[in-house]
């Protein structure tokens, strides 16, 4: 029987003589023989597919012959011993020999065996290529970029993804088997790379079973774009040794839409200024550092004037286009270290960590007023807006997140009152009306349901026949705590929180049902007159409510008056022309309450269908006796405009003599005020009527 092909069997054989007719017959049939040394046998080198050791030679390498063997992983090669007939097998096959070869052996027993063996390492050497292949088919499937390494960190297997990359980035190798993968990322580490260094150490671990696995994040940046990759090594046992699997993974696109969602999530999407919750959480870090750096900080909170009519009069993209603008001139005031932030609206927060000094706040709170006073370019023309900045400052204010916010916008709010385009620091007496406000915004909410509000009237007399024409009704509120609270403290609360709509619709059907049973009780030419205010008439269910009222209580709509103030008229005409036309459908009288004192144009004015106007009172105080003529003036300016559109002039606030003398002498048409009659309840104005129609006053 020969070999076909030439076949290594490598002899680790003592005896010279067994030695030589050995290997003298082996290369008889076929086989190549090579003689190897103890050495050679322990450090791996020797080519055998097999190696035949004698019993003496086995005795004096011991254990490490079977170390030695290991070497040759993933192949693996049996280990025959040779020995004399007596000898006992089974300690040696128990060892690990793989078998045993008693002399004298026949020549066919001998190479029966051999090729028993070659057998096995034929079909091995197929499983081990068909397994590479497999893996290398696998690992050439994947996206990612992967190498196999052994514990050494060599190279054993790269696949297609890695050498296409490689490829791309100018790293081309034919071969890179052998490669040694973490002197590559030594080099790297020694040319200053950090990640290589971390990535390097990572590695390390899991071959030193220090870990089993790693994972690493670093960017990889090309010339045409920022990469982000994710690095993973894990160790594996592999067909009797372990193995480092290494693999480079492209989360570039992960990582972007992750970046994207946190802008969504952190930053206003129209003026890439910090949101709401990302400024609150950024300023609470800042004021841990505050702390423990012991800062001065400031928060200024600020509040656009004007522009609603921005977005009213030029539409809302133009008023993007103001708040974009806005967000650019507040960032060209400030400091690198400073914060701004959009809260919502048109409603901006900055805060100033490491101030030197308090006045340092007012500097930039004043360059930020200045600022936003400049007039901003649109395509429809030109917007302007100012600021109104309330300031406050940490320590000395408050020390968290939300007592500092509220007191800026308490100190806003004060800047406003002040005129608007201003900034105001927080102070105590703030917070006491902060406070104040607070507490009565908590009652008015419950005032309705306890029936606390209630209205009463104020007669409006004709000057010519001296008679009652009309009541305008009046707003109060009786609480439970501080007794009778009048308008002027409540009013502007329930507008800026829009409980107004509520409380105004109430006073609406109260005032109506009323004058109804005025009417029912003979006094059928009274006309009520109900406020509407600013957020009512921007309401849009007014006209409804005011239709569904008049068919609830059955009152007549001429007798009905509803009043508003002059400064409405600035803010989106054309709706409200329209608005005003549909009342008039239900047959509703119009005024303008505290006429003079707004802003109003003329040319606006002649547009609404208005049936009268009512001097301010404060035109009316220092008429007669010791008066500023200039107050007279005024007024008959006012009877004369009034006059010359076709509209009824009603003077309120009429106290005295000489006040009533100079305006029926004007041509004034309806007068109300103390001099007649004080505001009564509903019950009390039949009386009043009764009484001037049975004694009229003398004018």
């Amino acid at each position: 029987m020969t070999v076909s092909g030439l076949v290594t069997i490598s002899l680790l054989v003592g005896d010279r003589a067994d030695r030589n007719l050995l290997a003298e017959f082996l290369a008889h049939k076929g086989y190549r023989v090579e003689t190897v040394d103890t050495a050679e046998l322990l450090e791996g080198r020797f080519a055998g597919f097999l190696v035949i050791v004698d019993e003496a030679k086995a005795r004096q390498v011991g254990p490490t012959l079977f170390e030695a063997r290991n070497k040759t992983i993933p192949v693996y090669t049996p280990l025959l011993l040779l020995m004399g007939p007596k000898s006992a097998a089974a300690p040696w096959l128990q060892n690990g020999f793989d078998d045993v070869l008693r002399m004298p052996m026949g020549k066919e027993e001998l190479l029966v065996r051999l090729q028993a063996f070659l057998r096995l390492r034929d079909f091995g050497e197929a499983a081990r290529r068909a397994s590479e292949h497999f893996m290398a088919s696998t690992l050439d499937a994947l996206p990612q970029h992967v190498c196999v390494l052994n514990l050494r960190g060599d190279i054993l297997l790269v696949n297609r993804a890695w050498r296409n990359f490689a490829s791309e980035n100018g790293l081309s190798k034919s071969n890179w088997k052998g490669v040694n993968y973490f002197a590559a990322c030594e080099a790297s580490a020694a040319r200053g790379s950090g990640d290589a260094y971390a990535f390097l150490e990572g590695a390390r671990e899991v071959a030193t079973r220090a870990r089993h696995s790693f994972s690493f994040e670093y960017t990889c940046d090309s010339p045409r774009e920022k990469r982000w990759f994710l690095a993973k090594v894990t160790r594996f046992a592999h067909t009797g040794t372990d193995i480092l699997v290494v693999s480079h993974e492209n989360i570039s696109v992960t990582r972007l839409a992750e970046n994207h969602l946190a802008q969504l999530a952190h930053y206003d999407t129209l003026t890439g200024l910090p949101n709401r919750a990302y400024f609150y959480d950024s300023l609470s870090r800042a004021l841990m550092q505050a702390k423990r750096s012991k800062w001065l900080l400031a928060v200024l909170f600020i509040d656009l004037d004007r522009f609603k009519m921005v977005n009213d009069t030029m539409g809302h993209r133009a008023g993007d286009e103001v708040l974009r603008e806005v967000a650019e001139r507040i960032s060209g005031c400030l400091r690198a270290s400073d914060v701004a932030g959009r809260l919502g609206g048109d409603e901006f927060c900055v805060y100033l960590p490491a101030l030197s000094k308090e006045q340092d706040a007012g500097l930039v709170a004043g360059k930020i007023v200045k600022s936003l006073s400049e007039p901003i370019l649109l395509q429809e023309g030109e917007a302007f807006v100012s600021a109104s900045i309330g300031v406050t400052l940490y320590p000395h204010d408050a020390t968290d997140v939300d007592s500092l916010l509220n007191a800026a916008d308490t100190a806003m709010y004060w800047a406003k009152d002040l005129g608007r385009g201003n900034f105001q620091y927080f102070t105590a007496r703030m917070n006491h009306a902060a406070l104040e406000r607070a507490a009565i915004e908590s009652g008015l909410r419950k005032a309705l349901e306890r029936h606390e509000l209630f209205l009463v009237y104020q007669p409006q007399v004709t000057i010519r026949t001296g008679t009652v024409s009309g009541c305008e009704a009046l707003l109060r509120w009786n609480h439970p705590e501080r007794g009778l609270v009048l308008p002027d403290s409540f009013i502007p609360i329930a507008e800026d929180t829009g409980l107004i709509v509520e409380i105004g619709a109430w006073a609406l059907r109260t005032a109506c049902a009323q004058n109804k049973v005025w009417h029912d009780a003979g006094y059928e030419s009274l006309v009520v007159t109900v406020n509407l205010s600013a957020r009512q008439l921007k309401n849009d269910e007014l006209f409804s409510t005011v239709s569904a009222v008049l068919q609830e209580t059955g009152l007549d709509g001429r007798f009905l008056e509803l009043e508003v103030t002059e400064g409405i008229f600035m803010e989106d005409v054309d709706r409200l022309v329209v608005l005003m036309h549909r009342l008039k459908l239900l047959g509703i009288r119009l005024s303008i309450d505290d006429f003079g004192t707004g802003y109003s144009n003329l040319g606006y004015l002649m547009r609404f269908p208005l049936d009268a106007i009512k001097i301010d009172k404060s035109f009316i105080k220092d008429i007669g006796g010791d008066g500023k003529q200039s107050q007279g003036l005024i007024a008959n300016t006012i009877l004369a405009l009034g006059h010359n559109l076709g509209l009824k002039v009603i003077a309120e606030g009429v106290e005295t003599q000489d006040q009533l003398g100079y305006l029926h002498q004007a041509g004034c048409d309806v007068i109300q005020g103390y001099w007649f009659c004080r505001a009564v309840d509903a019950g009390a104005v039949c009386l009043v009527v009764d009484a001037l129609e049975a004694a009229p006053p003398q004018l």
